[in-house]
């Protein structure tokens, strides 16, 4: 029996938006103006990004929320912006 969390949908889609932006974990971080060891725990799902973080990311990234392809990030962003 495993005890291997299953992946964070989330975690996975800011590791590929990072990785389509062909940038390191610390590029990244220094893009968005978040530590590249929180980005890496946003990425494995150790953490889960608050609202304002994520909307830092989807800004700086210049996507859609929607690009996230998770339909909680999309709630929690309008959410935040509103």
């Amino acid at each position: 029996m495993s005890t291997t969390p299953p992946p964070d949908p989330l975690g996975a889609e800011i590791r590929r938006v990072r990785a389509s932006l062909g940038m390191t974990l610390q590029e990244f971080g220094e893009h968005v103006g978040i530590a590249w060891q929180t980005i890496a725990a946003y990425e494995t799902g150790r953490v889960v990004p608050p609202s304002d973080r994520l909307l830092a990311i989807v800004h700086a990234t210049r996507r859609a929320p929607e690009s996230f392809r998770v339909e909680r990030v999309a709630r929690e962003l309008a959410k935040a912006a509103a």
